[in-house]
């Protein structure tokens, strides 16, 4: 059998959230921008990188480059990622519509 690659269909309204938010968060289509996405659910302590290696990232990043950074993470999460605008429990839709 054939691997294959999850599909994500997504919808206008999916775009239209995403864009909305930009918007809101005054992000311009002339932005450069990176979307980070901190958290893992499966196998999280194997998987997921401590908090203090992705702040670190996130400094050396924002220390040499010229980039607004969005963090998705869940709604619960307790880290704080300076220096990113954190958008908690955005919805999977709108987020993978940001992302393409």
């Amino acid at each position: 059998m054939e691997k294959r690659r999850p599909i994500i269909y997504l919808s206008d309204s999916d775009f239209e959230v995403a864009q909305k938010k930009l918007d809101e968060l005054g992000i311009s289509s002339n932005d450069k921008i990176l979307i980070l996405a901190p958290e893992t659910r499966s196998k999280k302590k194997m998987k997921e990188w401590p908090h203090e290696r992705i702040t670190a990232l996130i400094q050396k990043i924002t220390g040499n480059y010229s980039c607004k950074i969005i963090t998705f993470v869940s709604k619960d999460n307790p880290n704080d990622y300076n220096g990113t605008i954190q958008l908690k429990g955005f919805p999977l839709g709108p987020s993978s519509a940001m992302i393409s």
